[in-house]
């Protein structure tokens, strides 16, 4: 379940958070997909707003699998499921600016294990409280990231039982793509090379001897084949590689399974459930001998490879450089830019030039007007202030409806 978690999906209403009544409510809702909840687990979903100086649990949402005795929400294995609850907590201060998260264990009679916390809301909006008492003012937080994760994928393809790097698998469109993209990272100034990732696989045929002295090669093809080529390649040449082998790809060869119009690809999927033994898996998937011809042409030749993945960090604008920019009319920037770019600066009258800009340009944004009317009442602008704190208010409302 750990394994397959990213395969389950969160949703949060509203998004951002919203303060009705001195609270904060949210209706979550997860959903589960087929094959993932073990028959024999519990567990406890619980949302928590987590803010400077503190945190607030929400309400635990208890699931259970289709073999547990007990009165929780019922996630079925084969089909998958999901639930969905409403729930509330008390509002304060310090929540205008928070993130609200998952925190998600999982248990099998006395043995439990904590997933990765996930993030599904930013920030609560407060305007209403805001309106009401006109001497405190709270600034919807911005999103902007100085570092993008991006990346790019390519394989190479080689033939069985060798390691050796083909030139007519270096001529392919994805190589070519591969060799054009690094240039592009090396020429331009906002992109940053993080790393290369080889991934060396064998196809799971064979002795698994041979397939882990096949893939360790083909990871040393792949890495001799990369220095080798882009050695003139400032950024690339100075990146680092990491090399990870799978000697037998089985979760290749499954994906690729469920993907194929194979006549017998069920059953073939059948036994990869039902045989967690690698050599039984290849005797039974051999027995089936006019299948197996079919495979051997058409899936394992793609799984003997060594994947390329090429991680690059898209750098933002400096902060001098988004005040600058954010104060010019005739420039558009990104929303999340131009609320970074009036958070950097404590003068009030630059704030509302940026946001006055950052308005024209994205006039549905709520969170515009929300740091407009902050900059506005501190510089004593107490009506367009209420003018600009009623329009976010207005398109928040609608932001939640939508």
């Amino acid at each position: 379940m750990l394994k397959n978690a990213p395969q389950v999906t969160y949703s949060c209403t509203p998004n951002p958070l919203e303060m009705h009544a001195d609270s904060v409510q949210v209706t979550i809702k997860g959903q589960y997909p087929p094959k993932f909840f073990n028959k024999k687990a519990v567990m406890e979903v619980t949302p928590v707003l987590k803010y400077e100086g503190g945190e607030k649990a929400f309400q635990t949402q208890k699931l259970q699998g289709e073999a547990v005795e007990a009165n929780a929400t019922i996630i079925a294995y084969e089909a998958g499921g999901s639930f969905s609850y409403t729930n509330k907590i008390p509002y304060t201060d310090e929540m205008a600016k928070s993130e609200l998260v998952l925190k998600v264990k999982a248990s099998v009679k006395d043995k439990a294990i904590d997933f990765p916390e996930y993030k599904i809301a930013t920030g609560v909006i407060a305007t209403a409280k805001l309106v009401h008492n006109d001497v405190k003012t709270i600034k919807a937080v911005d999103q902007f990231k100085r570092r993008i994760p991006e990346s790019r994928e390519a394989a190479l393809l080689f033939l069985i039982n060798q390691s050796k790097v083909r030139k007519e698998e270096t001529k392919k469109a994805a190589l070519k793509n591969m060799a054009a993209y690094l240039d592009t990272v090396d020429k331009a100034q906002n992109l940053e090379l993080a790393g290369i990732d080889v991934s060396a696989y064998a196809s799971p045929d064979g002795p698994t001897t041979l397939n882990e002295k096949l893939s360790t090669d083909r990871g040393a093809s792949a890495d001799t084949y990369y220095k080798e080529t882009f050695k003139k390649n400032t950024e690339a040449s100075k990146a680092t590689v990491n090399t990870k082998n799978t000697a037998e790809d089985w979760d290749g060869f499954k994906s690729l399974m469920q993907n194929s119009s194979l006549e017998d690809k069920e059953m073939i999927l059948r036994i990869l459930e039902m045989n967690s033994d690698n050599d039984a898996r290849e005797k039974e998937i051999k027995n089936i001998a006019k299948a197996y011809k079919k495979i051997a042409k058409d899936i394992l030749p793609q799984l003997r490879r060594s994947k390329f993945i090429i991680n690059v960090d898209k750098v933002g604008k400096s902060d001098s450089l988004l005040v600058a920019l954010g104060q010019v009319d005739t420039i558009k920037m990104d929303i999340e830019e131009y609320l970074k770019a009036a958070s950097l600066t404590e003068d009030f009258a630059t704030q509302e030039k940026i946001l006055n800009n950052a308005v024209k340009n994205f006039p549905q944004e709520w969170r515009s007007y929300n740091n407009l009317g902050y900059a506005q009442v501190n510089q004593g602008k107490v009506d367009e202030a209420l003018a600009s704190f009623q329009k976010a208010d207005e398109l928040s409302n609608g932001q939640m409806l939508s």
